[in-house]
């Protein structure tokens, strides 16, 4: 919900709390378009490394 309503500091402690609590939505992280406007937020690349989503030696937040 803070994604779309909140301010940014609230998206991050919400994703933070959805991490500890072993949320399975973060699973969508990579593909939901909710996200975007988050992408290149060194924040959301950290969170991503912690969920470990991105295959070993992949230049972590490159797009193509």
């Amino acid at each position: 919900m803070h994604a779309g309503l909140g301010p940014d500091q609230e998206v991050f402690e919400g994703l933070a709390r959805a991490y500890d609590a072993r949320d399975v939505h973060l699973a969508f992280l990579t593909v939901d378009t909710k996200w975007d406007r988050f992408r290149r937020d060194p924040r959301f690349i950290a969170l991503l490394e912690k969920c470990d989503f991105f295959p070993p030696g992949s230049e972590i937040g490159v797009t193509s």
